[in-house]
Protein backbone atom coordinates (compact mmCIF):
# COMPACT_ATOMS: atom_id res chain seq x y z
CA UNK A 1 0.00 0.00 0.00
CA UNK A 2 1.22 3.70 -0.91
CA UNK A 3 0.42 6.70 1.21
CA UNK A 4 -0.35 10.39 0.50
CA UNK A 5 3.98 10.38 0.97
CA UNK A 6 4.90 8.09 -1.94
CA UNK A 7 5.39 5.72 0.76
CA UNK A 8 5.22 2.26 0.37
CA UNK A 9 3.69 -0.13 3.50
CA UNK A 10 4.47 -3.90 2.72
CA UNK A 11 1.74 -5.82 4.94
CA UNK A 12 0.93 -9.92 4.68
CA UNK A 13 -2.99 -10.11 3.33
CA UNK A 14 -4.98 -12.76 3.60
CA UNK A 15 -7.68 -13.04 0.07
CA UNK A 16 -10.88 -13.73 0.10
CA UNK A 17 -13.94 -13.46 -1.85
CA UNK A 18 -15.94 -12.04 0.45
CA UNK A 19 -15.32 -10.02 3.55
CA UNK A 20 -18.20 -8.10 4.91
CA UNK A 21 -21.58 -6.95 2.77
CA UNK A 22 -22.04 -2.75 2.26
CA UNK A 23 -21.83 -1.10 5.73
CA UNK A 24 -23.70 2.25 6.68
CA UNK A 25 -21.70 5.01 7.41
CA UNK A 26 -21.88 8.13 9.27
CA UNK A 27 -22.28 11.24 6.93
CA UNK A 28 -20.76 14.04 7.58
CA UNK A 29 -22.72 17.14 7.70
CA UNK A 30 -22.46 21.05 5.69
CA UNK A 31 -20.85 21.78 8.89
CA UNK A 32 -18.35 19.25 8.82
CA UNK A 33 -17.39 19.73 5.09
CA UNK A 34 -17.04 23.77 5.56
CA UNK A 35 -14.73 22.90 8.77
CA UNK A 36 -12.59 20.40 6.72
CA UNK A 37 -12.34 22.46 3.40
CA UNK A 38 -11.35 25.72 5.85
CA UNK A 39 -8.84 23.95 6.98
CA UNK A 40 -7.32 21.93 3.82
CA UNK A 41 -8.05 18.95 5.50
CA UNK A 42 -7.73 15.37 3.30
CA UNK A 43 -9.83 12.68 4.19
CA UNK A 44 -8.40 9.46 3.51
CA UNK A 45 -11.66 8.21 1.78
CA UNK A 46 -14.59 9.71 0.40
CA UNK A 47 -17.64 8.98 2.54
CA UNK A 48 -20.15 7.38 0.90
CA UNK A 49 -23.45 6.13 3.20
CA UNK A 50 -22.92 2.36 1.51
CA UNK A 51 -19.57 1.20 1.38
CA UNK A 52 -18.14 -2.39 1.07
CA UNK A 53 -14.70 -2.65 2.76
CA UNK A 54 -12.15 -3.78 0.15
CA UNK A 55 -8.78 -4.32 2.93
CA UNK A 56 -9.47 -5.47 6.18
CA UNK A 57 -6.37 -4.19 8.65
CA UNK A 58 -5.67 -6.17 11.96
CA UNK A 59 -4.32 -4.47 14.35
CA UNK A 60 -0.75 -5.29 14.50
CA UNK A 61 -0.58 -2.69 11.27
CA UNK A 62 -2.56 0.05 13.47
CA UNK A 63 0.26 1.98 14.73
CA UNK A 64 1.77 1.71 11.66
CA UNK A 65 -0.42 3.71 10.09
CA UNK A 66 -1.75 6.30 12.64
CA UNK A 67 0.40 9.38 12.64
CA UNK A 68 -1.63 10.55 16.00
CA UNK A 69 -3.68 13.33 17.17
CA UNK A 70 -7.69 13.72 16.05
CA UNK A 71 -10.04 16.76 15.31
CA UNK A 72 -14.07 17.04 16.69
CA UNK A 73 -16.17 17.98 13.50
CA UNK A 74 -18.88 19.96 14.58
CA UNK A 75 -21.29 16.98 14.28
CA UNK A 76 -19.42 15.22 17.04
CA UNK A 77 -17.48 12.89 14.25
CA UNK A 78 -13.69 12.88 14.68
CA UNK A 79 -10.89 12.71 12.29
CA UNK A 80 -8.39 10.08 13.02
CA UNK A 81 -5.41 11.08 11.47
CA UNK A 82 -3.61 8.30 9.14
CA UNK A 83 -0.72 8.41 6.56
CA UNK A 84 -3.31 7.67 4.15
CA UNK A 85 -5.55 10.76 4.86
CA UNK A 86 -8.17 11.30 8.06
CA UNK A 87 -9.91 9.12 8.52
CA UNK A 88 -13.82 9.85 10.47
CA UNK A 89 -14.76 7.81 12.85
CA UNK A 90 -17.06 8.14 16.10
CA UNK A 91 -20.63 8.94 16.32
CA UNK A 92 -22.81 12.20 16.02
CA UNK A 93 -23.98 14.28 18.04
CA UNK A 94 -28.07 14.62 18.37
CA UNK A 95 -29.73 17.13 17.08
CA UNK A 96 -32.46 18.46 19.27
CA UNK A 97 -35.25 16.91 17.44
CA UNK A 98 -33.66 14.12 17.49
CA UNK A 99 -34.08 11.24 20.02
CA UNK A 100 -30.51 10.14 21.34
CA UNK A 101 -29.35 6.99 20.08
CA UNK A 102 -26.33 4.44 20.43
CA UNK A 103 -24.87 4.48 16.71
CA UNK A 104 -24.14 0.80 15.42
CA UNK A 105 -22.67 -0.77 12.35
CA UNK A 106 -25.04 -1.82 10.50
CA UNK A 107 -25.04 -3.95 7.17
CA UNK A 108 -27.05 -4.71 4.31
CA UNK A 109 -26.94 -6.95 1.62
CA UNK A 110 -29.02 -6.64 -1.54
CA UNK A 111 -30.92 -10.64 -2.56
CA UNK A 112 -27.78 -11.33 -4.26
CA UNK A 113 -25.14 -10.71 -1.72
CA UNK A 114 -27.62 -12.89 0.66
CA UNK A 115 -27.51 -15.18 -1.43
CA UNK A 116 -23.75 -15.24 -1.21
CA UNK A 117 -23.35 -14.94 1.99
CA UNK A 118 -25.97 -18.01 2.25
CA UNK A 119 -24.06 -19.96 0.24
CA UNK A 120 -21.17 -19.69 2.17
CA UNK A 121 -22.79 -20.75 5.40
CA UNK A 122 -23.79 -23.83 3.82
CA UNK A 123 -20.27 -24.59 2.11
CA UNK A 124 -18.82 -24.32 5.94
CA UNK A 125 -21.49 -26.70 7.80
CA UNK A 126 -19.91 -29.91 8.53
CA UNK A 127 -22.39 -31.79 10.57
CA UNK A 128 -23.88 -35.40 9.61
CA UNK A 129 -27.39 -33.77 8.43
CA UNK A 130 -27.22 -33.68 4.88
CA UNK A 131 -29.22 -29.78 5.17
CA UNK A 132 -28.04 -27.32 2.73
CA UNK A 133 -30.16 -24.29 4.23
CA UNK A 134 -28.85 -21.31 5.99
CA UNK A 135 -26.76 -21.80 9.48
CA UNK A 136 -29.25 -20.12 11.26
CA UNK A 137 -32.36 -22.18 10.01
CA UNK A 138 -30.47 -25.21 10.82
CA UNK A 139 -29.77 -23.97 14.32
CA UNK A 140 -33.35 -23.45 14.76
CA UNK A 141 -34.65 -26.25 13.42
CA UNK A 142 -32.32 -28.33 15.87
CA UNK A 143 -33.70 -26.51 18.89
CA UNK A 144 -37.12 -27.12 18.06
CA UNK A 145 -36.17 -31.33 18.10
CA UNK A 146 -34.10 -30.83 21.00
CA UNK A 147 -37.33 -29.32 22.58
CA UNK A 148 -39.92 -31.77 21.18
CA UNK A 149 -37.56 -34.65 22.54
CA UNK A 150 -37.43 -32.88 26.05
CA UNK A 151 -41.23 -32.69 26.77
CA UNK A 152 -41.82 -36.41 24.85
CA UNK A 153 -39.18 -37.49 27.39
CA UNK A 154 -39.66 -35.86 30.52
CA UNK A 155 -41.55 -38.08 33.48
CA UNK A 156 -42.53 -36.69 36.61
CA UNK A 157 -42.32 -39.12 39.58
CA UNK A 158 -42.72 -38.89 43.37
CA UNK A 159 -39.23 -37.72 43.81
CA UNK A 160 -39.09 -35.49 41.15
CA UNK A 161 -38.88 -34.99 37.11
CA UNK A 162 -36.70 -37.65 35.53
CA UNK A 163 -35.23 -35.64 32.73
CA UNK A 164 -32.97 -37.42 29.60
CA UNK A 165 -29.73 -36.10 28.29
CA UNK A 166 -30.34 -34.62 24.77
CA UNK A 167 -28.21 -37.09 23.54
CA UNK A 168 -27.88 -37.03 19.71
CA UNK A 169 -29.36 -40.19 18.15
CA UNK A 170 -27.03 -43.09 16.09
CA UNK A 171 -26.99 -43.03 12.72
CA UNK A 172 -26.98 -46.11 10.77
CA UNK A 173 -25.06 -44.81 8.37
CA UNK A 174 -24.00 -41.20 6.78
CA UNK A 175 -25.87 -39.10 3.89
CA UNK A 176 -23.51 -39.18 1.08
CA UNK A 177 -22.81 -35.04 1.44
CA UNK A 178 -22.50 -34.89 -2.19
CA UNK A 179 -24.49 -31.66 -2.47
CA UNK A 180 -22.42 -29.91 -0.17
CA UNK A 181 -19.22 -31.36 -1.03
CA UNK A 182 -20.08 -30.06 -4.90
CA UNK A 183 -20.97 -26.61 -3.35
CA UNK A 184 -17.98 -26.35 -1.11
CA UNK A 185 -15.47 -27.13 -4.96
CA UNK A 186 -17.71 -24.81 -7.10
CA UNK A 187 -16.76 -22.48 -4.33
CA UNK A 188 -13.14 -23.11 -4.57
CA UNK A 189 -13.46 -22.48 -8.03
CA UNK A 190 -14.98 -19.55 -7.83
CA UNK A 191 -12.38 -18.13 -5.23
CA UNK A 192 -9.51 -19.59 -7.43
CA UNK A 193 -10.10 -19.21 -10.48
CA UNK A 194 -7.99 -16.15 -11.43
CA UNK A 195 -4.73 -18.05 -9.81
CA UNK A 196 -4.45 -21.65 -11.67
CA UNK A 197 -1.04 -22.35 -10.13
CA UNK A 198 -3.41 -23.06 -7.10
CA UNK A 199 -6.04 -24.71 -8.75
CA UNK A 200 -2.92 -26.90 -10.02
CA UNK A 201 -1.95 -27.61 -6.40
CA UNK A 202 -4.90 -28.90 -5.75
CA UNK A 203 -4.99 -31.25 -8.63
CA UNK A 204 -1.80 -32.39 -7.77
CA UNK A 205 -3.43 -33.08 -4.38
CA UNK A 206 -6.33 -34.56 -5.24
CA UNK A 207 -4.02 -37.39 -7.42
CA UNK A 208 -2.09 -37.82 -5.02
CA UNK A 209 -4.54 -39.17 -2.11
CA UNK A 210 -6.08 -41.13 -5.05
CA UNK A 211 -2.69 -42.69 -5.30
CA UNK A 212 -2.53 -43.28 -1.54
CA UNK A 213 -6.09 -44.67 -0.93
CA UNK A 214 -7.05 -41.84 0.81
CA UNK A 215 -9.91 -41.16 -1.41
CA UNK A 216 -11.28 -43.35 -4.14
CA UNK A 217 -13.38 -42.98 -7.58
CA UNK A 218 -17.08 -43.64 -6.82
CA UNK A 219 -18.12 -46.27 -9.59
CA UNK A 220 -21.08 -47.87 -10.88
CA UNK A 221 -20.93 -50.71 -9.17
CA UNK A 222 -20.74 -49.30 -5.44
CA UNK A 223 -23.61 -49.92 -3.08
CA UNK A 224 -26.18 -46.29 -3.38
CA UNK A 225 -29.13 -47.09 -1.58
CA UNK A 226 -29.62 -48.67 1.98
CA UNK A 227 -28.05 -49.07 5.11
CA UNK A 228 -24.86 -51.08 3.27
CA UNK A 229 -24.18 -47.72 1.10
CA UNK A 230 -20.61 -46.72 1.40
CA UNK A 231 -20.62 -43.58 -0.62
CA UNK A 232 -19.47 -40.19 1.31
CA UNK A 233 -18.35 -37.33 -0.96
CA UNK A 234 -15.78 -35.49 1.30
CA UNK A 235 -15.83 -31.71 0.84
CA UNK A 236 -12.73 -29.74 0.86
CA UNK A 237 -11.86 -25.95 2.47
CA UNK A 238 -8.26 -24.87 1.05
CA UNK A 239 -6.13 -23.21 3.78
CA UNK A 240 -3.97 -21.58 1.46
CA UNK A 241 -0.38 -20.73 3.57
CA UNK A 242 1.73 -19.79 0.46
CA UNK A 243 4.92 -19.41 2.93
CA UNK A 244 4.36 -23.33 3.68
CA UNK A 245 5.23 -26.17 1.91
CA UNK A 246 2.14 -27.63 2.77
CA UNK A 247 -0.25 -25.31 1.08
CA UNK A 248 -2.77 -25.53 0.61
Amino acid sequence: MVDRERITHKCQLFDSSVITTKVNKPQLTKEDLQYTEERSIQLSSVPEHHDKPRVLLGYEYLWEVVKGGKLRLPSGLHLINTKFGYMVSGKKKPSSAEEENANVLQTEASKGEQDIWDNYWKTESSGTNEYIGTEKNEKIMTDEEVMKEFKETTVKRPDGHHVRLPWKKPRDHLPDNKRMAVARLKALLRQYEDRREFLQEFERIFKEQLQQGVIEEVTEDMERKGNNRIIHYHGYQAVVTPEKKTTP
